[in-house]
């Protein structure tokens, strides 16, 4: 049997909250990975300058000194431009939630066509975007059911390598194709 050795691990989505949550979560995190993509849903959301700074010092406060990395996610809502700009170096990407499919998500995307001109500037400004995809649907059905909002955005976004990494249709789940393009309710 063939070993596998991970020197910096790398937690691609961890929630470490506020308060007692982080201050638990954090170190143990820390004892097992190099750094974590850190998720922005709290309340209130991270998403501004001020937001960010302090949850990135309570991370690192927290992690009592483990060489451990927090990269940080915006909460997605309307941006402008020179915000985005001046936030592009201190984050890892903008994390789209739609309105209260999962928690602390109330202040998440209502309509995806409200989204647009922050996708536009996130586009050109080569700023990813992660997505929390689900619907309002039957809980075993939602990841399902967004995946034509996928497609949408896909579609709309397809000159942006920073935005999406879509696979080959070969490597596409089977329903992907034919699925209706819809908006979430």
């Amino acid at each position: 049997m063939r070993r596998v050795l991970l020197h910096s691990p790398l937690d691609m989505h961890l929630h470490v909250r506020e308060g007692a949550m982080l201050h638990t979560v954090t170190p143990l995190s820390a004892q097992a990975f190099a750094g974590a993509v850190i998720m922005p849903n709290l309340v209130p959301p991270v998403d501004n300058r001020e937001r960010l700074e302090r949850y990135r010092a309570s991370i690192r406060t927290a992690s009592d000194g483990a060489l451990f990395e927090p990269y940080m996610t915006l909460f997605f809502k309307a941006y402008d431009e020179p915000t985005l700009r001046s936030l592009k170096t201190h984050i890892i990407g903008i994390k789209l939630y739609p309105a209260g499919v999962t928690t602390h998500s109330e202040a998440g995307v209502q309509t995806i066509d409200d989204a647009i001109p922050t996708l536009t500037l996130m586009q050109e400004l080569a700023i990813p975007l992660l997505v929390h995809g689900e619907t309002h649907g039957f809980v075993l059905d939602r990841e399902r059911e967004f995946l034509a909002m996928y497609d949408r955005l896909a579609t709309a976004f397809l000159d942006s390598p920073s935005l999406w990494n879509i696979s080959p249709p070969e490597r596409q789940w089977p329903f992907w194709t034919g699925m209706p393009i819809s908006t979430p309710p």
